[in-house]
């Protein structure tokens, strides 16, 4: 167990976990000062605004930062300088032609989602910014820097806490103070990124059609599966601000962002899950080690909806001591969020062997079929139930997700699921 604990990929696999928990927990430790200095009409027009960021992103390098890790390994370092300054030309190019689109599209984002003409030209420049970032953080992971990784991340993170602490609490700017942190934040450290990657002499800016195709073909086809990620988890926020109003968008938001402690918990968990499953996998299991796995799926199975019900029965106590009384609808909203995270860490555990196998692709229309539909159950239930509709769609759809995911993985890697199954 000792040499365990001392490996190195142990101990990088607990930083890059430590710090995806830091992160996460930071947002969450906020909600009790920006609950009583902001509205929650302002926290439905910041829930709107990150929703767009987000939605830009997948538009602004056309997903290519994702082929940076292949590639570190894949080519020589002079090959790969110029595989970087192509990401950046593809980045450049694809950030001019989206800012083309939102000049038509501009007038429908501020009338339905409440955002002014110039913060929707901020969000491009936030989306291009976190492209940048992504991939210096891309390139320490493939370094085996784990430590580089996680301060930087974490100081990320806490920048943008303070700027928006001091712009909220002292200068009293409201919602306008939250999106100017996060703008200060995204380019402030979008810009030591660059500065990191240009000492490393990784750059060969030159033109390279054939890389830059090779890239283009990696990165879009990503697209679909980015905007099933999205639909999932940034569209009901749409529906809700442009149906009922910002307050019930605001409200929302908040009940989701205490109900995504169980996203933390699983996310944080699979990363760990991944890697040792793989190499039991590898080792040709026998019926017998098989059947453990299973038990111990099922075991994390009734953890995970356990700490769900926990949340869900706790959410009303905790508007007592953190959360400000304008907030206390959203206190229904935790357990219908924490339930549909519980779904997802129980996807990760069997969607894992669809990536053992590399049938990938059929997560990823999987992900999208299921993420379409959460979209028309969203409007749906929003329609019939309305702000807890939102959340009522996050926990059927991530459901349903998961069922399905279990089933394809179960058709090209079988499990004794079944306990009764003998070898």
């Amino acid at each position: 167990m000792r040499r365990i604990v001392r490996h190195r990929m142990f101990k990088s696999t607990f930083v890059y976990m430590a710090t995806d928990i830091i992160n996460k927990a930071i947002p969450f430790l906020l909600l009790p000062v920006l609950t009583r200095y902001l509205t929650p009409s302002d926290f439905g027009i910041i829930a709107s605004f990150v929703t767009l960021v987000s939605f830009i992103g997948m538009f602004t390098g056309l997903n290519t930062h994702g082929a940076v890790s292949v590639n570190y390994f894949k080519e020589s370092k002079e090959k790969f300088g110029i595989f970087l300054s192509n990401a950046l030309m593809i980045l450049f190019g694809s950030t001019l032609i989206t800012l083309f689109v939102l000049f038509f599209l501009q007038p429908l984002i501020t009338q339905k989602f409440y955002i002014p003409l110039e913060w929707v030209y901020v969000s491009l420049l936030i989306a291009a910014s976190q492209f940048i970032t992504t991939i210096n953080l891309s390139l320490w992971i493939a370094e085996e820097k784990p430590k580089a990784y996680g301060v930087f991340q974490i100081l990320q993170a806490l920048t943008l806490a303070l700027v928006t602490v001091y712009l909220i609490v002292v200068l009293l700017m409201g919602w306008e103070g939250r999106f100017t942190a996060v703008v200060i934040s995204a380019v402030m450290f979008s810009l030591f990124s660059l500065r990191f990657i240009m000492k490393h002499k990784y750059m060969r800016w030159k033109f390279d059609k054939e890389i830059m195709v090779d890239t283009l073909k990696f990165g879009i086809p990503l697209i679909p599966h980015s905007l099933g990620g999205w639909l999932r988890t940034g569209l009901d926020r749409l529906f809700l601000i442009s149906m009922i109003g910002t307050a019930a968008t605001g409200i929302y938001s908040v009940g989701y962002q205490i109900g995504m402690i169980m996203g933390i918990v699983v996310t944080a968990f699979n990363k760990v899950w991944g890697p040792y499953l793989f190499k039991k996998l590898s080792k040709e299991p026998s019926f017998l080690e098989k059947r453990k796995l299973v038990l111990f799926t099922y075991g994390y199975f009734v953890s995970v909806l356990g700490v769900a019900a926990l949340l869900s029965l706790l959410s009303p106590y905790l508007f007592g001591f953190f959360i400000d009384e304008r907030f206390k609808d959203a206190s229904p909203v935790i357990g219908w969020v924490a339930f549909g995270y519980a779904f997802t860490g129980m996807y990760y555990m069997v969607g894992q062997y669809l990536f053992y196998v590399k049938k990938t692709h059929y997560l990823a229309m999987a992900t999208l079929i299921t993420a379409v539909l959460h979209a028309i159950i969203s409007y749906t239930l929003i329609k019939l139930n309305g702000t807890i509709g939102a959340a009522q769609a996050t926990t059927i759809s991530f459901g349903i997700n998961f069922l399905v995911i279990w089933y394809l993985g179960n058709k090209f890697y079988p499990m004794p699921w079944r306990l009764r199954d003998v070898d």
